[in-house]
This record gives structure tokens, sequence and C-alpha cells, in this order.
């Protein structure tokens, strides 16, 4: 990702990666069932999203799917903000995965 680069979430259930520079898209999409209400960028690579469907979902630029998904957080409730602690969530995916 080019410092120019960012990414998007909303309504339609999308994250699009916007390269500026090149003027083109690449769109994330189908693993929400509602809105992605909140984004967080973990790297160039990687980012998170997290949604009304209580969904939090990894992705990778490589990849049109989620690396790894979880369900049902917070009792079902929406998510509206993501605050991640790198190296913790790190290692529970590689304990995850591996």
């Amino acid at each position: 990702m080019n410092i120019s680069d960012f990414v998007t979430c909303g309504f339609d259930k999308h994250a699009i990666y916007w390269k500026i520079d090149k003027a083109s898209q690449l769109i994330f999409q189908g693993h929400h069932n509602y809105s992605v209400d909140c984004i967080k960028s973990l790297s160039n690579e990687t980012f998170v999203t997290g949604g009304q469907d209580s969904t939090l979902a990894l992705w990778s630029m490589k990849r049109k799917k989620p690396i790894f998904e979880m369900q049902n957080l917070h009792d079902g409730n929406w998510l509206t903000c993501l605050v991640i602690c790198f190296s913790y969530f790190l290692n529970f995916l590689l304990n995850i995965i591996i």
C-alpha cells in the first residue's frame, strides 16, 4: 500500500482498497451480512473489518476472501470500533491458523 492509498468500508457490505496513483480499486465483498462499520489497517498488506453482523474479518491485499473470521462477537451486537494490540492479535491468529 502506498502512502496515498486508503481502505474504506460501508453500508454496501464491502471494503474497498483505493489505489490513487493507479486510479483503480480492489473490492473485498461477500463476507459480511450487514453494513461494515469499522476498519483497521494492520500493515501495508493486511486489514481487519467489523460490522453490524458482529463479525470480525482479517483480510490480505493479496486475497479476495478473508484470511480469518470470527462471528457473533459481543453477544451478536454490531462492532463499531476496532483497536488492535497487534502482537496479541497476531499470536492469537497464529495459534488458530497453525
